[in-house]
């Protein structure tokens, strides 16, 4: 007897040891029953959105027959057959765990029957030969592997299902049910992925880097310019030795008359120098001629690859001045 006296207490402790710790945590009693009262004023009123809100709050903070009961009632109000129906049988199944004292499991089960008929159900299956690892959505929540093939309540409406496997392209199908539908439907994952190379570097013919159109300027540089040197050079000499030339002869036409100096005097040491002077004026001339033309010919011989730099210069000697280098 004592045992059977603590039948309802123990299943009322195993219910509540059953719900997740968090609920409750969530309020107390005093709060799941005044969320209850504004859920079912609202229910009254036919404000369905609120008054689900209300009463799925005041269920997550204390479990209650009447208030799952009036959410299932909301819940079908709202074309929620299947989330209705759902609640109409934990309400059932809770009114008989906790001898309920106004006996409503029985009307709570006749509800659960009378909309088990209008809730569509969706059969899902996977294709033969699918991958291992192939992964079924329906509306986003992945299914699992033992609920493939099985008829599940779903809601009115269109549902998607998407079909995931490692390299294979994502298939998705939208189906559609009203009350009272039934529907199988076969999925497979997509093809395989195409995956495309990445192109390779381009390469020019036979590895060799297009050359520049654009001659070097080297070899016309260092030969047009070694000209231009050498006929300064020679200028510059040229001058020079002619200036000399010409203070040494200032004084001949006193001393040496047509060309003939007195024995006594100086003027046949000048007349020799001034002579010698001059035939150096007129060489370096001559080189800066010279240096002239191969100015020109660098000028004209126009670009070419890169040579080696001209060496050219002046040398002296007694009395006589040459040109001296290499050229190629």
């Amino acid at each position: 007897m004592k045992l059977l006296r603590l039948a309802p207490v123990l299943v009322s402790a195993l219910v509540l040891t059953a719900m997740p710790p968090t609920a409750l945590a969530q309020g107390t009693s005093a709060d799941a029953a005044e969320l209850f009262k504004q859920g079912r004023a609202a229910l009254d009123t036919n404000d369905y959105a609120v008054a689900c809100a209300k009463l799925a709050a005041s269920l997550q903070i204390e479990r209650a027959v009447g208030t799952l009961m009036s959410l299932a009632k909301c819940e079908e109000a709202m074309h929620n057959l299947a989330s209705a129906r759902q609640h109409w049988q934990e309400a059932a199944d809770f009114a008989d765990a906790s001898n309920d004292r106004l006996n409503r499991g029985a009307f709570c089960r006749t509800k659960f029957a009378d909309l088990d008929r209008r809730v569509p159900r969706l059969t899902v299956r996977l294709a033969p030969g699918a991958p291992t690892d192939t992964v079924v959505k329906r509306d986003g929540v992945i299914l699992l592997s033992a609920t493939l093939g099985s008829p599940l309540p779903v809601e009115p409406g269109m549902h998607v299902l998407e079909v995931i496997a490692p390299g294979r392209e994502t298939t998705t199908q939208h189906i559609e049910l009203k009350e009272g539908d039934g529907k199988d439907v076969l999925v497979t994952p997509g093809p395989a992925t195409v995956v495309t190379p990445l192109a390779p570097p381009s390469i020019p013919r036979n590895n060799v880097a297009p050359t520049s159109t654009a001659a070097p300027s080297e070899g016309r540089s260092a030969l047009l310019w070694t000209g231009v040197a050498v006929a300064g050079a020679g200028v510059a000499a040229g001058l020079v030795f002619g200036g000399l030339a010409l203070g040494k002869s200032g004084s001949l036409p006193t001393e040496c008359p047509n060309d003939k100096c007195m024995p006594s005097g100086n003027g046949q040491s000048d007349l020799s120098s001034a002579k010698s002077l001059a035939t150096v004026s007129d060489i370096s001339f001559a080189v800066a001629g010279v240096g002239a033309v191969i100015g020109v010919i660098g000028f004209v011989k126009g670009p070419h690859k890169a040579e080696a730099t001209p060496s050219v210069g002046l040398w002296f000697g007694p009395g006589s001045l040459g040109l001296k280098g290499t050229f190629q």
